[in-house]
């Protein structure tokens, strides 16, 4: 069960196995609780300091949550006998993270690591929600005031679409650098 999963995982001591036992499940619930904070509270002002600060914040701990997965993942997936022929050698538990654990980790979480960062990126455009001024909230505001909503979508939607092709091409020639076969 869930409890038994998190109980063994605390069971292991330190701060990072305890980190990693909060899972998105539990972090999406505070998310959703952030936005309902600031809902209702749409204001003719430009730029909100608190909301700015929440909506970085929930981003940061919700992406923060997501990442701590995606990294445990990768240190799971080390085969053992790359950590075993490490302390073969000699090395220390630091080198052997630092020059085993560490290189194949970040190939290994290479490519979900894009698929969170260009989450990351869209979901920036629910920061419309809470009235902090960004791409979709100018589009709501410019769709509201002069009612053309056509024109509008069809100048913000390349605008996401092209960045997220911009943040996926660069994530894969960086893939391609640190792949193990070269292509």
């Amino acid at each position: 069960s869930r409890s038994q999963i998190r109980r063994a995982i605390k069971d292991r001591g330190g701060a990072l196995p305890q980190v990693a036992a909060a899972t998105l499940d539990d972090i999406e619930p505070w998310v959703a609780d952030m936005a309902r904070l600031n809902q209702g509270r749409h204001t003719d002002n430009a730029w909100d300091d608190a909301a700015f600060c929440r909506f970085v914040a929930t981003l940061a701990i919700y992406s923060g949550a997501s990442l701590v997965a995606v990294f445990r993942a990768g240190l799971d997936a080390i085969p053992k006998g790359l950590v075993a022929a490490g302390k073969a050698i000699g090395l220390t538990p630091w080198q052997r993270f630092l020059y085993v654990r560490a290189p194949m980790m970040f190939r290994i979480v290479l490519p979900s690591l894009s698929n969170v960062y260009v989450s990351l990126f869209k979901d920036t455009s629910l920061a419309y929600v809470i009235a902090v001024p960004e791409l979709t909230y100018g589009a709501n505001w410019i769709k509201t005031n002069t009612f053309r909503v056509i024109e509008v979508w069809l100048v913000v939607w390349p605008m996401y679409l092209v960045t997220c092709y911009a943040l996926i091409y660069g994530l894969r020639i960086l893939e391609r650098r640190f792949s193990l076969v070269r292509r």
